[in-house]
């Protein structure tokens, strides 16, 4: 019986001893409505398309919100004060329309 007790114990203890060590599993939250630059669009706009082809072109994340098909990106356009498309989100500062070099001015800010 003692035997079995001290083999138990090394057991635990090695269990216990690995979990220590082992690496741990975090979760990863991921809050997939947000970006860093975001665009509110319709399926229709050219300006939007336009924008979105240059950030593309130039490989600049962001995270498209079309505000025709889905009421809660409609909500949050309007909530933002949005009144016509695209409406661009760049680091937390607005812009209406689409400019080229505003864009970039709103990116080299950020940075």
């Amino acid at each position: 019986m003692d035997r079995i007790v001290k083999i138990a114990a090394i057991v635990l203890g090695l269990y216990l001893g690995w979990q220590q060590f082992a690496p741990k599993k975090v979760p990863q939250i991921i809050d997939a409505q947000t970006a860093d630059i975001e665009i509110y669009t319709t399926p229709t706009c050219p300006y939007c398309k336009q924008a979105m082809n240059y950030m593309d072109e130039r490989g600049i994340a962001y995270l498209e919100k079309d505000i025709e098909n889905d009421s809660g990106n409609r909500r949050e356009f309007e909530d933002l004060g949005g009144n016509g498309v695209p409406l661009i989100i760049v680091y937390g500062q607005p812009m209406s329309g689409f400019d080229e070099e505003y864009f970039e001015e709103l990116l080299e800010e950020a940075t």
